[in-house]
């Protein structure tokens, strides 16, 4: 489970949690989205369950930023989301040893999730927005924070290159040394970049950046896979 800093738990959020991931049927399914304001975490948002869910994205060049969250409503079960958040990622623990963070991407804020989402999924990851409250984060000033670390651009800039050549964009080095150098941090085999692509709306090899908040499961042969997680 990855969660920010500044959240909040609801008195049996670990019991909420595995309901829910049990709900998608997907032994590949991540619980991912940006959380509720801790103010909201005991509410019944505008009488109908009103819940955040990821589905829109701008950006610039290789790096995407999550939008402000949409909305789902009244939901019974999870439903899948196209987008990844790093302020909640709740799956089984074979997410976390096979795509794990990327620890060559410092310096980013902008352009991780979108970058870790891409590999998760084409690994055969699903996303889904869960129904109701189970954790609540502190946003804006509220968090308290009193600062940041130190920039450095010429780690910024390596690190928007190696999204880059993750995920394809144009002009990117996509020579096989820059490919061989993402080592274990690279895409999947499950499915490919291209479907990812279409299956989100946010396109950076056409610049279209539409969005699909409604998304239909892509499926992959699992073959021997779930023996050996």
């Amino acid at each position: 489970m990855q969660i920010d800093a500044h959240t909040i738990f609801k008195k049996g959020w670990d019991v909420s949690m595995l309901e829910q991931w049990g709900a998608c049927r997907n032994e590949y399914a991540v619980l991912t989205t940006y959380p509720t304001n801790y103010k909201d975490l005991y509410k019944n948002s505008n009488n109908h369950w009103e819940m955040p869910h990821l589905c829109k994205a701008s950006a610039s060049g290789a790096l995407v930023r999550n939008a402000q969250a949409s909305a789902v409503a009244n939901l019974e079960q999870p439903v899948l989301a196209p987008l990844w958040a790093a302020g909640l990622s709740f799956s089984k623990c074979h997410a976390e040893r096979k795509v794990p963070n990327d620890v060559n991407l410092r310096q980013v804020f902008t352009g991780e999730e979108f970058a870790r989402g891409a590999r998760l999924w084409t690994h055969g990851y699903d996303f889904y927005t869960i129904t109701r409250p189970i954790i609540g984060v502190y946003y804006g000033g509220m968090k308290g924070g009193k600062g940041g670390w130190n920039h450095n651009t010429a780690e910024a800039r390596k690190s928007s290159e190696r999204i880059g050549t993750l995920l394809q964009t144009k002009g990117s080095d996509q020579s096989p040394e820059a490919i061989k150098d993402l080592g274990t941090f690279g895409l999947g085999n499950k499915r490919t970049l291209d479907q990812y692509y279409e299956f989100s709306g946010i396109n950076l090899k056409t610049g279209v950046l539409n969005g699909n908040c409604i998304c239909k499961y892509v499926p992959w042969e699992l073959k021997k896979e779930v023996e050996d997680v």
